[in-house]
């Protein structure tokens, strides 16, 4: 019988840098205690707020010089990313089945772990298309990822659509599941009540980026004061907007903007607002991917306005959640005043979100979603076997 099935627990390598800021790393640790994990990922990555970000390697954790092709894509110096260490049951690499890593970890695993199950981690929820030869190329390239790959775990129902719909992959080959959860114990709701008397502050946190709505957000808050609205604003992130937004801030007192920090420390700075904005817009190639700040958000207490933009609108899903269209500042505005003069309704929403963050975006919540999805497909290994 399959060590899995017999009780020990499954024997799961997952390659990724969504776990690598300190921060994220909790999420890996909800793994361990639920599965007999090993963690992979390059020595430097790229995460949330930082732009070059180093791990160590630790009891869980094996990292590898990561070694830069062109754009987002690389390869990690290591011919078996620890496989023939582990010798894992389940392959869980959280990359687009077209990217270069990939395909490296499909043949790392069929060199070195060739009875494992190869399970891509997916979020994109949108799939850009290339004019001629350079479009061809990326599809056949997909085409082959996805059918190496033996199941999906998709971050959002949008990405499980778009895999359904645009590259013909099986409902039964696709799962839904929030990548990182939210430590519970460190974003948390505040002490005090909610604020009725202005300034009721609003809040972002992440990519200081135009996809993100930023510049929505600043011209909503400032036509919500225009209208009468006490309001301010705070931002905290990196990107290619903060010099500019911090120029803007130096003549606007009413807004703040502050530097990226460590994951950890994104809770005292929820724990100062009372209104969380995700302004995200949509692009051709881009909507909301997993909103991982929102979710910190609701665990934080939060009172939240959305988009209608990717994952978005699967968080933010009570009849009574805040949603505006994209690119829409008239319209943002006008629900952040509303909100501003409504505190019972953002008591309710801060109340809900908190809820939702404990039943839906635990730590330990997403380990078992996760350990579920790699339960039934050894499962059903085994059962072929």
């Amino acid at each position: 019988m399959d060590e899995a099935i017999a009780g020990a627990l499954p024997r799961v390598l997952i390659v990724s840098h969504d776990y690598a800021e300190a921060g994220l790393r909790r999420q890996v640790e909800a793994f361990a205690r639920l599965l007999d994990v090993r963690f992979v990922t390059p020595r430097r990555a790229e995460v949330l707020v930082f732009p070059d970000h180093l791990t160590e390697s630790d009891r869980l954790t094996r990292t590898y010089r990561r070694l830069s092709l062109f754009g987002h894509q690389y390869l990690m110096a290591s011919p078996s990313l620890g496989m023939r260490e582990h010798r894992p049951q389940v392959v869980y690499a959280t990359y687009d089945p077209w990217s270069a890593v990939f395909w490296q970890v499909a043949a790392a695993a069929a060199a070195f772990a060739p009875r494992a199950l190869l399970v891509s981690g997916v979020k994109k929820n949108t799939y850009r298309r290339y004019p001629a030869a350079r479009g061809r190329v990326k599809d056949a390239i997909a085409r082959g990822g996805i059918a190496r790959a033996d199941h999906f775990i998709a971050a959002s129902e949008m990405t499980a659509r778009l895999y359904r719909r645009a590259h013909g992959v099986a409902a039964a080959d696709i799962s839904v599941a929030t990548r990182v959860g939210v430590d519970l114990d460190v974003f948390r709701p505040s002490d005090g009540r909610v604020r009725r008397e202005p300034p009721i502050v609003v809040g972002y946190c992440g990519r200081l980026a135009e996809h993100k709505g930023v510049l929505d957000l600043v011209d909503a808050v400032a036509a919500a004061r225009a209208s009468g609205a006490g309001v301010e604003l705070e931002l905290l992130g990196a990107g290619d907007l903060r010099e500019a937004l911090a120029a803007r801030a130096r003549a606007s007192p009413w807004l703040r903007v502050r530097d990226a920090v460590p994951s950890d420390e994104v809770a005292g700075f929820m724990r100062g607002l009372d209104l969380y904005v995700l302004p995200a817009r949509v692009l051709p190639d881009h909507e909301e991917h997993d909103a991982h700040a929102l979710l910190q958000a609701l665990a934080s207490g939060l009172p939240a306005i959305g988009t209608v933009s990717g994952i978005i609108p699967e968080v933010l899903d009570d009849p009574e959640d805040v949603l505006v269209r994209p690119g829409d500042p008239d319209a943002l505005a006008a629900a952040i005043a509303a909100l501003a003069a409504d505190p019972e309704r953002r008591e309710r929403l801060a109340a809900r979100g908190r809820r939702a963050a404990e039943q839906r975006y635990s730590l330990e919540r997403v380990a078992a979603r996760h350990r579920a999805v790699f339960d039934r497909l050894l499962a059903d290994r085994a059962a072929a076997d």
